[in-house]
């Protein structure tokens, strides 16, 4: 059964956004999801809309949607139906995080390329499912995920943690579980986990 989407635009001129006399006016569109609750929204360089929901993605071009699921005997479908995060990187790279593993939209093949963490050595599969999308100025993606904060390898299409990133042992945390990324200065973020403590991730100490 797909949701029916009810999407409000608000009209204003910015400038008198305050006044007492601005008109605001809401547009009605009418489309079905493919999940019942929408985890994110991201508008693309093209101006398609993308919207994350908890059973698959979907692409509204203004009239109608496209939708993009899982599908466990094609590697080059979304890796996961349960949308977490949608980000548009500086090199317009759609990135989706899923709680099972991360995406790159493919546009020239219309599917997708999938990023795991993988290493032997460390067997937290929590580490896959991510909560939150960043970038840093020199184009960095940072991941927030239930079993830490990690940063992607682009080349070799994996992640890994902030302490495997730097070579150094594992910090204490209350809770690995992140779920929200805030960069406060380049390489610099703050991370606040599901027991509503922040941490400070300095990238820049790698070159310290």
């Amino acid at each position: 059964m797909r949701i029916r989407l009810f999407v409000f635009i608000v009209l204003f001129n910015p400038v008198s956004l305050f006044s007492q006399n601005n008109e605001i006016q809401f547009r009605h569109l009418d489309a079905h999801l493919s999940g019942y609750s929408v985890k994110a929204f991201v508008q693309d360089y093209k101006g398609f809309m993308w919207i994350g929901t908890s059973n698959g993605l979907n692409k509204y071009d203004g009239n109608s949607l496209t939708y993009y699921m899982h599908n466990a005997t094609n590697k080059n479908s979304i890796s996961n139906n349960g949308i977490m995060a949608l980000y548009e990187s500086k090199d317009s790279s759609l990135w989706i995080a899923t709680i099972n593993g991360l995406n790159v939209y493919n546009r020239s093949k219309d599917n997708f390329i999938q990023y795991y963490y993988e290493n032997s050595k460390n067997k937290n599969t929590k580490i896959n499912s991510i909560t939150d999308i960043a970038e840093d100025k020199d184009g960095n993606i940072w991941l927030a995920t239930s079993g830490g904060v990690c940063i992607v390898n682009r080349a070799d299409k994996t992640f890994e943690t902030f302490e495997e990133y730097l070579r150094i042992h594992e910090k204490s945390y209350s809770s690995k579980m992140f779920n929200v990324l805030y960069q406060i200065k380049n390489g610099t973020f703050l991370a606040g986990n599901v027991l509503g403590d922040i941490y400070e991730f300095n990238i820049e100490k790698k070159n310290g």
